[in-house]
């Protein structure tokens, strides 16, 4: 193959190169020449038929000495080779369409263009359009398609130059832009890798946000429930003191009831029980009272927000998202973290492929 420079002979242990038809026949023949257009090596006898053969007879051979590298080898034929039929290759330029093409292309797909141009032309003539020229093209044909000849002007080998020092400017433009890209792509990764820390940092605080709150209620409520229940038992036990008051009365009565008829005569007894009934009266408003004011109420804790909402709000209150700075920004003023409070708009869970992490907050 023409990507072995060199060849082991077997009957010596001299390196050499080998003519390679004749490895594939058996041969061991040194390689004098080398086909540009087949990449190939050959001895001064497959020379001589290489060149005499109709398939290869135009093909240009050169001594082996000035043979191109391999590599250069497949490039030229990547160049030359028409991107329709591999096989074939590019002779014209289709200035219409603005592609090179094969013979075949050129009866079939480019069969309709208005210009075309051999490579060839194209080197030695000013290659324009008709609207950008003055004088008028000639018209020939290739083949039973239209081939456009151009009057000469000066070598275009100025041209090719002036173009190859363009191109190789502009590749050098843009190889400065990736690198630069690179490099600012690497500072990034440096700020995402700090956002993972300040995240860390940014959840402890707001833990110790969270914690801060429930240790207030941690104090407050007892506060509260403290207060309340003193109120309460208050109220309880003044509740409890009448009644015990209004209980000992009705004893009382009870008891000058019982020694009256035991000890007294009928108007004793008439007199008492008319004292009684008017004190009764009293007695019974009093436990009436009592009965409209009894103890009903209980503490307990009111949730005016659900503990399940607030926790759930906690957790959707704050999302971890891309953000896109402002371009006119430069990347070395970039902060890798930022809080941004939302005034009405709801955090979005899908995240964008922008740049900096941003930690939302409502």
């Amino acid at each position: 193959m023409a990507s072995d420079n060199l060849s082991y002979s077997r009957t010596s242990n001299v390196v050499k190169t080998l003519c390679e038809p004749c490895i594939s026949t058996g041969k061991e023949n040194a390689a004098v020449s080398y086909c540009l257009d087949c990449d190939e090596k050959f001895c001064d006898i497959c020379g001589n038929n290489h060149t005499t053969y109709k398939a290869s007879k135009n093909h240009r051979l050169c001594k082996l000495a000035k043979a191109l590298p391999s590599d250069a080898v497949h490039l030229m034929r990547e160049l030359t080779a028409c991107a329709s039929h591999p096989s074939e290759e590019v002779i014209f330029i289709c200035i219409d369409e603005d592609q090179p093409c094969c013979n075949k292309c050129a009866v079939t797909k480019h069969r309709k263009c208005r210009q075309l141009e051999t490579i060839e032309q194209c080197l030695n003539y000013d290659a324009v359009r008709d609207d950008q020229r003055n004088t008028r093209p000639s018209i020939s044909w290739y083949g039973g398609v239209k081939i456009l000849v151009r009057s000469k002007n000066h070598a275009s080998r100025e041209h090719m130059d002036v173009a190859n020092a363009r191109i190789s400017e502009k590749g050098n433009q843009l190889e400065k832009q990736l690198e630069a890209l690179v490099k600012d792509e690497a500072q990034h990764m440096v700020f995402v890798a700090e956002s993972h820390d300040n995240l860390k940092e940014y959840l402890q605080e707001v833990r110790s946000k969270i914690d801060s709150a429930f240790n207030q209620l941690h104090t407050q409520l007892p506060a509260q429930y403290n207060a309340q229940a003193q109120a309460l038992n208050q109220r309880i036990q003044q509740q409890q003191t009448t009644a015990d008051s209004l209980r000992d009365k009705i004893q009382e009565y009870q008891e000058k009831l019982r020694y009256v008829k035991k000890h007294g005569q009928e108007k004793h007894m008439f007199l008492l029980c008319r004292e009684i009934d008017q004190a009764m009266k009293s007695v019974e408003e009093d436990v009436r009272t009592l009965e409209n004011n009894k103890t009903t109420s209980t503490i307990d804790v009111r949730e005016y927000i659900s503990i399940d909402t607030i926790a759930n709000n906690i957790i959707k209150s704050l999302i971890v998202k891309k953000n896109k700075p402002d371009n006119r920004r430069k990347v070395e003023n970039r902060e890798s973290v930022k809080v941004r409070k939302l005034t009405g708009e709801q955090p979005e869970n899908n995240m964008s492929d922008d740049c900096d992490c941003w930690y939302y907050c409502e």
